[in-house]
């Protein structure tokens, strides 16, 4: 019944939100153990979920990276990745020391690009691009419709002589070298806070969460929940609700959203609307 409970209240914010279009497929990974959908991973580990029959499966397994060769070594976190047009994943760990292909030595500020069918391995984005006092452990990462790269790390950094905060979104252009704001946390966030995890919808709209919840324009959200933010308008609304894991929440370390146009048929609209109303009659938890 607890179960149930859940995952009605957690249907429910994609229901009155989304009754009018189809709900994407939803890669995420998380900072820890996590199970959802059914399905218990790793936190190196990247599940794609589907929200309308509340499913998911293994996409990535981490023991494709190498746990780094030091006594004690945990095995590799993935804290972002990005599935490009041609199938290839780029990601970033967030332990020094992995090895994958040819690349024997990977960087928490390094981004890779991975073949899965190839097994080839390249360096996508160098670490060493961040100048300052810290290298630049890339905490958020996405690619905007332009080609260029959106970050946030998880400390002060500087990147192309700019520097940011870790609650920033910085875009690189990484044909011309150039970095400028795209997004100042101190604008949008009610208090500092942490990006963990952004992807940039094809309409311009992010998808964000961060590692201790949040408000933005008075809307409260927690920090295993996603929430889908405007810059230009600065609307927002709950994307995927933390409720929706089966065990302990868990804090989402990264997240790729497909198109919506590419994945399946949209449920009965009136079938969307009844489950919304029904999970609208459910308070959602208070953390302490």
């Amino acid at each position: 019944m607890k179960r149930m409970i859940r995952i009605l209240c957690a249907v429910s914010f994609f229901c009155l939100g989304c009754v009018a279009c189809a709900q994407a497929n939803i890669f995420l990974s998380t900072y820890n153990n996590a199970t959802l959908g059914g399905l218990s991973f790793r936190d190196g580990d990247i599940v794609e979920y589907d929200p309308v029959t509340d499913t998911a499966t293994l996409f990535f397994n981490e023991d494709v990276i190498g746990t780094p060769p030091a006594s004690g070594a945990h095995s590799p976190n993935i804290d972002v990745f990005h599935i490009l047009p041609n199938g290839n994943l780029v990601f970033s760990t967030t332990i020094r020391g992995n090895t994958l292909g040819a690349i024997t030595y990977i960087y928490p500020g390094d981004l890779i690009e991975y073949n899965p069918t190839t097994g080839a391995a390249s360096l996508f984005f160098d670490h060493s691009l961040f100048a300052g006092h810290v290298s630049g452990d890339i905490d958020a990462f996405s690619i905007l419709n332009n080609g260029n790269l959106l970050i946030s790390t998880d400390d002060y950094a500087t990147l192309a002589g700019l520097s940011f905060e870790q609650d920033d979104l910085i875009e690189y252009n990484p044909t011309t070298g150039t970095a400028s704001v795209f997004l100042n946390g101190s604008d949008v966030f009610a208090y500092p806070n942490e990006i963990d995890a952004v992807h940039a919808l094809s309409n311009g709209n992010l998808i964000l969460s961060t590692a201790n919840g949040g408000i933005i324009n008075g809307f409260h959200f927690e920090y295993d929940d996603m929430v889908e933010y405007n810059p230009t308008t600065g609307d927002v609304s709950l994307y995927f609700s933390g409720l929706l894991f089966d065990t302990t929440c868990s804090l989402i370390d990264a997240v790729y959203v497909t198109d919506s146009n590419n994945v399946v048929p949209e449920p009965s609209s009136v079938f969307l609307l009844t489950l919304g109303l029904l999970g609208a009659g459910v308070l959602r938890r208070h953390k302490s």
